[in-house]
């Protein structure tokens, strides 16, 4: 996977090499592995792992937003301007994720999280390669049935 030089807040960030490997090595041993990243990030994501299962977290209400940016006495009025417009902006994409969680609370949030994460461990697709696995070791090699199963689970 190569993500691109990212620059935000006049911060540039470059994943390191070393980085991949371990998110790589997280993936292979299936493990869930969550970004908190912003929709630009999350769209070269996308790219490099169409596979993958994307949320979008939203404020309760933009004045919530608002009120929970003011409760934060080291931002400046200018700060909570530009991250409000951002966050304006960044709401129109919220179509193109998988899912669209409520930011509440972060309990909640959290917890509805999980719940995503633990429904989707079992999904077809993500099951993929245990159900080949299983039909091959599990079934009668010479069972139709079993080679047609496979047939269908490798397309």
């Amino acid at each position: 996977m190569q993500l691109k030089n990212t620059s935000v807040e006049n911060l540039s960030w470059r994943p390191a090499l070393s980085w991949q490997g371990a998110f790589l090595q997280m993936l292979g041993q299936m493990n869930d592995v969550i970004f908190d990243i912003d929709v630009q990030g999350a769209a070269q994501l996308r790219q490099s792992m169409p596979g993958g299962h994307y949320a979008f977290i939203l404020p309760p209400s933009m004045a919530e937003l608002e009120r929970r940016l003011r409760s934060d006495s080291t931002k400046t009025e200018e700060k909570i301007r530009s991250e409000l417009e951002t966050a304006q902006e960044e709401v129109l994409c919220a179509g193109q994720y998988d899912y669209i969680l409520i930011n509440d609370t972060v309990e909640k949030t959290v917890r509805r999280l999980g719940q995503i994460i633990h429904g989707n461990r079992y999904s077809r697709n993500s099951m993929r390669t245990f159900l080949e696995s299983y039909i091959e070791s599990e079934l009668t090699p010479q069972s139709d049935l079993a080679d047609e199963i496979l047939s269908i689970h490798r397309d």
